[in-house]
């Protein structure tokens, strides 16, 4: 839904109409329409996906008690602050993941009628108060949260397409190690080939995103592992309409990875992953060079 001031000052609106004077009905004139900045159709939805109303029968509406708690804040920053929560929440827009980046960074990110409904409600002033602190802390460990579990679920899904990948070019089925601990260096373990069993550690990095804007990144005890490791592959994964792998050996990473200088250790580097743009193929070219491959039998 796009929002502006407009929309959530005419939702206060309904809100203290419905206060003052009972049920909500459909508009009945253009005088009723008149009266709020937006269409009263998209007010009216906007407030019954928030909580702020609830139906009673049909084209009847009366206010809900959440709709009462926020006619309770005394000041109308107050009431737009608890509104922008409640949106937030209820509709999960995109520009709310950037919330846990800090004021600064959602500003640059999130879309100009958005970041006015933000400095409307006092959210964005200098030298917050500790209310719009806990406000924004609040708001930013639930996104922080449900971001770390999309990244979860992308990073399980490279995993499991590699741990069939391997199955089909090996013929063995690999351990997938990362379910069993996060701290073994290496996410997959097959073997080199189905005449070499020498074993062969797999790291696996994986993006919802487009190639050219996605980004890796490698831990320190992932690069000591494949550099100590008999044999080691990073697996990059674009899971895109078209997936996409790229196959990379450790000597078509190491120009991407920094040292330690003086008393300064790296933890971890980040990589654009269109660096390896060229080294991507589709998932149904790579499998057209295994022996009895078939898309069908391979997770989705």
């Amino acid at each position: 839904m796009n929002i502006s001031v407009g929309y959530f000052h005419s939702s206060l609106r309904l809100l203290e109409a419905a206060k003052s004077g009972g049920y909500i009905y459909k508009p009945q004139s253009n005088y009723d329409e008149k009266f709020y900045l937006c269409a009263l159709n998209d007010i009216l939805n906007l407030s019954i996906k928030c909580n702020w109303i609830k139906i009673i029968v049909r084209d009847q509406f009366e206010l809900s008690e959440r709709g009462l708690e926020i006619l309770a804040k005394s000041t109308y920053e107050e009431r737009m602050q608890e509104q922008l929560r409640d949106f937030v929440l209820a509709h999960r827009p995109t520009w709310c993941r950037a919330l846990y980046t800090g004021r600064h960074e959602f500003c640059r990110y999130a879309p100009t009628n958005v970041v006015e409904c933000f400095k409307i409600a006092n959210l964005l002033v200098p030298d917050p108060d500790s209310a719009i602190v806990q406000w924004w802390d609040e708001l930013s460990s639930i996104f922080r949260n449900i971001n770390d579990t999309e990244l979860l679920e992308t990073g399980r899904c490279g995993e499991r397409l590699t741990v069939e990948y391997e199955k089909k070019r090996t013929g063995t089925k690999p351990t997938w190690q990362s379910i069993e601990s996060n701290f073994s260096g290496y996410d997959v373990l097959s073997v080199v080939s189905s005449d070499n069993r020498t074993p062969l550690q797999i790291e696996v990095k994986s993006t919802s995103q487009q190639i050219s804007t996605a980004k890796i990144i490698i831990t320190k005890n992932e690069w000591l592992h494949a550099e100590t490791a008999l044999a080691f592959k990073f697996y990059l994964w674009s899971l895109t309409n078209c997936k996409m792998l790229a196959i990379l050996d450790i000597d078509e990473i190491a120009p991407h990875i920094p040292e330690n200088k003086g008393i300064g250790k790296w933890s971890l580097v980040e990589i654009p992953m269109k660096v390896f743009d060229k080294c991507f193929a589709s998932q149904s070219e790579l499998l057209s060079h295994l022996p009895g491959s078939s898309l069908s039998n391979i997770l989705f």
